[in-house]
C-alpha cells in the first residue's frame, strides 16, 4: 500500500485536504482540521515534507489547531518547528517570514516558543503579505489589521 502514497493522483486529494483543513480551522473545527492535516501526513509518507514549500504553513496550522484545543505540549512542539523550518525556508519573503513569526508568537502567548528576537509588529508591513497568508493565519493584534 505504500506505493499508493507517492502516486500522481494523492497530489489532488493532498490539495483538497489541505484547502479542507484551511477552512475547518477557520470555523473553529480544530478536530476535523487535525483529522484532514493527519491524513495529508498518511498520504505522503512518513519521510517527506507534508506540503512541500507550504510545510512551514502546515506546522503552524498543526500547532495552532492542537493550541485552541488546550493541547499545549503538541502545540509546543509543531510551532517550535514551523519555525525552525520558517528559518531556513526560501519559498517565502522575509516579510511573510516575519509575519509568520509574528502570527506563531502572538496568537500563542501561553506557549514558551523560544524566540529569539521577538517581533516587533510596526515592523510587519502587510502590504507585503499575500491576502492567502492573512486569511489563514490572521494577525489580529497587528496595529494596521482592519477588523
Amino acid at each position: 500500500m505504500n506505493f499508493l502514497r507517492f502516486s500522481w493522483w494523492c497530489t489532488p486529494l493532498i490539495s483538497f485536504s489541505w484547502v479542507r483543513a484551511r477552512d475547518l480551522s477557520g470555523q473553529s473545527k480544530h478536530k476535523a482540521c487535525l483529522k484532514k492535516l493527519s491524513r495529508i501526513k498518511w498520504m505522503r509518507g512518513p519521510d517527506i515534507s507534508p506540503m512541500g514549500q507550504w510545510t512551514a504553513e502546515f506546522h503552524i496550522l498543526e500547532g495552532h489547531s492542537y493550541y485552541q484545543l488546550g493541547q499545549t505540549d503538541k502545540a509546543q512542539e509543531r510551532l517550535q518547528h514551523a519555525a525552525k523550518i520558517l528559518h531556513k525556508e526560501s519559498n517565502y519573503t522575509d516579510w511573510e517570514k516575519n509575519y509568520l513569526r509574528a502570527y506563531i508568537s502572538e496568537c500563542h502567548p501561553k506557549l514558551e516558543l523560544g524566540v529569539d528576537t521577538p517581533i516587533d509588529l510596526e515592523n510587519v508591513d502587510l502590504d507585503y503579505v499575500t491576502n492567502d497568508m492573512k486569511n489563514c493565519f490572521p494577525l489580529l493584534t497587528h496595529p494596521d489589521w482592519i477588523h
